[in-house]
């Protein structure tokens, strides 16, 4: 079994996509930044909710896990964003 990749390695890859910092991109209203290295970090990373939210800026379990669901909705009705999705999963995968 091939070892999960790193939050940080999640983190560089949204800020490359997004041009931003993580601080930046954490906090924009509406952005899918966020949303998107929550959903990788959970689902990629395997890490718990807590420490997802205290990554986002202290943000509740609850918040957290209803972006993780937000996002992956958006991510089965968008063809872009799940092809995003993917290339970005590839290079979780081989740069883990």
């Amino acid at each position: 079994m091939a070892p999960r990749p790193a939050w940080e390695r999640v983190l560089a890859i949204v800020q490359a996509w997004r041009e931003a910092k993580g601080e930046t991109f954490r906090n924009r209203h509406g952005g899918w930044g966020r949303d998107v290295a929550l959903f990788w970090g959970r689902t990629a990373c395997g890490l718990p909710l807590r420490r997802l939210g205290t990554a986002a800026g202290g943000r509740s379990d609850a918040a957290v896990s209803m972006a993780i669901q937000r996002f992956a909705v958006r991510l089965a009705r968008g063809k872009p964003l799940r092809q995003m999705a993917e290339s970005a999963t590839q290079m979780l995968n081989v740069n883990a």
